[in-house]
């Protein structure tokens, strides 16, 4: 596949920066100007405003050093500024903080990759995915890195999960975008596969994001 960023022994898919919007963590969080400053962040964030959302995210955090969320949000913010230490320290927070929270695992999944450990990462965003099975964010990101350690039929599998039960038509369009970008890596299986399934998943695949096989 084609791929963004190369940290070290890993790299990173762009289906991996398919994150934020409508993090879901557990009613229990304090509600207030914590979670008004994380907000903020996550605008900043979907904006592209690295930067401004990590002031947002620090000044959430300032206000409720407990606040998960604010350090989640800060996290996926490091990891697209190419920062895996960070990254991963506050992602390891965001757990620490909401042990049930899927999206505090699936930020600390994409913070492993970033830091080379795959195999972590894949432990963390299965974890993910069992809290919260219908998150249709979370499967192409698992897909990307199934994908990048050769398990291609797993990831196919995820693709096509991710697809299958989205039910936000801005998820969708952006995870079909997603794996349109990376058609010539799914054409180029196709030519050297011998395993029919998994050519038979590429091509439903390919047709699901409206490309030709």
């Amino acid at each position: 596949m084609k791929y963004v960023r190369k940290p070290t022994a890993i790299i990173v898919s762009p289906l991996l920066l398919l994150m934020l919007s409508g993090c879901a963590f557990g009613e229990g969080f304090q509600q207030g100007r914590a979670a008004g400053r994380a907000y903020d962040g996550s605008a900043h964030y979907k904006a592209g405003e690295l930067d401004l959302a990590i002031e947002d995210y620090n000044q959430a955090i300032e206000i409720d050093p407990e606040y998960a969320p604010a350090y989640a949000g800060r996290a996926w913010a490091y990891f697209d500024k190419g920062l895996p230490k960070p990254a991963l320290v506050d992602a390891k927070k965001a757990v620490e903080l909401e042990p049930m929270a899927a999206e505090a695992y699936h930020a600390r999944g994409a913070a492993y990759i970033l830091n080379s450990q795959p195999d972590l990462a894949l432990n963390d965003l299965n974890k993910a995915i069992e809290l919260e099975p219908e998150n249709a964010r979370i499967y192409p990101n698992r897909g990307a890195l199934q994908w990048s350690i050769g398990n291609k039929e797993e990831a196919l599998t995820d693709f096509h999960k991710s697809l299958d039960i989205s039910t936000d038509p801005g998820d969708r369009e952006f995870i079909a975008r997603s794996l349109q970008s990376e058609v010539p890596s799914f054409r180029d299986q196709l030519g050297v596969t011998q395993n029919e399934t998994e050519r038979q998943q590429i091509e439903d695949l390919l047709q699901k994001i409206g490309v030709d096989p």
